[in-house]
């Protein structure tokens, strides 16, 4: 049986939509491994794929930087700096070791598939060489349409020229901090060192397969993307896990719900979020359910309105909220578009602008706040419109059912089998 590894690093957004692909891929009869990191062996094993372990977590060491975390920006320039430098310098000493693990990983696979955070998988299949498949769940192919997605801001001028621009200063930020890491790794195993420019040359190559993860509905393709770069639709996964009976009974009771989560990523100030949330919940006549992460207690004592969980399937919960406010992540965005209620996002850094601008050019969201800036009035204004305002609602709705008609996982898969067969 053909084996094909996919790489996948980050947080479970990032992963989650990798189950669903080699699910897939498992079903049109390929051994498919899922390589990534030990917090989500348990969710990839349930599944039913196999599990090879992938370390150190880069998104682990980002949040090992300090009070703040790294590459994000909460107002205060100098902190910001400091804790990027400090990722920076922690995971350049361990990100040979990283390499290493992927490589025994991906061993004995005919073909390799990686995705954004997992950019360096192009170097494990060149050292075993196989081809390295592209699946992107955020737009990485240059355009003139509109900016990098993973530009961690909106205010840049819509100019075709400068667009194009914006890819390449990404592309050269995503690889001039660990050029020198990743090329010590490529001399290691007797390829020649990857070359200060044109690191991503491959990709425009007539033979390379770029996937997207995502809808067309949500990002039209835009005219200058080569032929071979192409939306297949989202990849869900589904209902992982059934929700657990205090948080089927707490929906159960309250008619009038909305959702609120900030994803991995959490805010420095997490009290005064919960006060915030607090006071527009109360302001708007809601309950809430609010995610927060696994290391973390809820306060005490808890707002009386408030249910805190540390796991709230999206795929369960979503359809249930009247709102659904979140920090914009590619995964949990496709998981309320497709849950089709109103959405309100709160980005904190990188993609997560690009698709809180999409939801509301969309029509399904207001305008988006980041998380550093927003405060009880705005939230309490978001939540009122979101709860009042039928042609955001009905919007919603419609963009549900057009994403109900796409089989992102089916048309991914064929592409793949049809690659590896020729």
């Amino acid at each position: 049986m053909i084996r094909i590894t996919l790489l996948a690093s980050g947080t479970r957004g990032d992963v989650q939509p990798y189950i669903a692909l080699g699910l897939g891929l498992n079903a049109a009869g390929y051994a498919v491994t899922l390589a990534t990191h030990a917090t989500f062996r348990s969710l990839v094993e349930r599944s039913g794929l196999h599990f090879a372990l992938i370390e150190p977590n880069p998104t682990a060491l980002m949040m090992q930087s300090g009070e703040q975390m790294a590459l994000t920006y909460e107002g205060n320039a100098i902190r910001a700096l400091q804790a990027s430098l400090s990722y920076w310098h922690n995971t350049q000493a361990r990100f040979g070791e990283l390499l290493d693990s992927a490589w025994q990983a991906c061993r004995g696979s005919a073909a390799i598939i990686a995705g954004l955070p997992t950019l360096w998988g192009m170097d494990i299949a060149a050292a075993l060489r196989v081809p390295c498949i592209w699946a992107f769940l955020q737009p990485f192919t240059r355009t003139s349409n509109f900016a990098h997605p993973m530009l961690p801001f909106t205010a840049l001028p819509a100019w075709p020229r400068l667009h194009q621009a914006s890819y390449r200063a990404v592309e050269w930020v995503t690889w001039l901090p660990w050029r020198t890491a990743i090329n010590q790794w490529r001399r290691k195993h007797g390829l020649l060192a990857a070359p200060m420019h044109g690191r991503y040359r491959p990709l425009y190559q007539p033979n390379a397969v770029v996937l997207y993860g995502f809808s067309r509905h949500i990002v039209p393709t835009p005219h200058d993307w080569p032929a071979q770069h192409h939306s297949t639709g989202y990849w869900f996964l589904g209902q992982t896990a059934a929700p657990n009976a205090a948080l089927r009974d707490y929906v159960a009771q309250h008619p009038r719900l909305i959702y609120v989560g900030v994803g991995s990523m959490q805010p420095s100030q997490t009290s005064s979020f919960i006060d915030t949330v607090s006071q527009a919940s109360t302001t708007n006549d809601v309950w809430a359910v609010m995610l927060l992460p696994s290391h973390q207690q809820p306060p005490t004592p808890a707002p009386p309105h408030i249910l805190f969980v540390n796991e709230a399937p999206h795929a369960w919960i979503f359809p249930h909220m009247r709102v659904i406010v979140h920090h914009g992540g590619a995964g949990t965005t496709a998981a309320a578009f497709q849950a089709g209620q109103p959405q309100f996002i709160t980005p904190i850094a990188a993609d997560q602008f690009f698709w809180a601008n999409r939801a509301h050019a969309m029509g399904v969201s207001p305008q988006p706040i980041p998380l550093r800036h927003i405060n009880a009035n705005h939230l309490s204004a978001a939540l009122a419109q979101c709860l009042n305002n039928f042609s955001l609602q009905q919007r919603a709705q419609t963009i549900s059912q057009q994403l109900s008609n796409e089989n992102g996982v089916q048309t991914a898969v064929q592409t793949i089998v049809s690659l590896i067969k020729n």
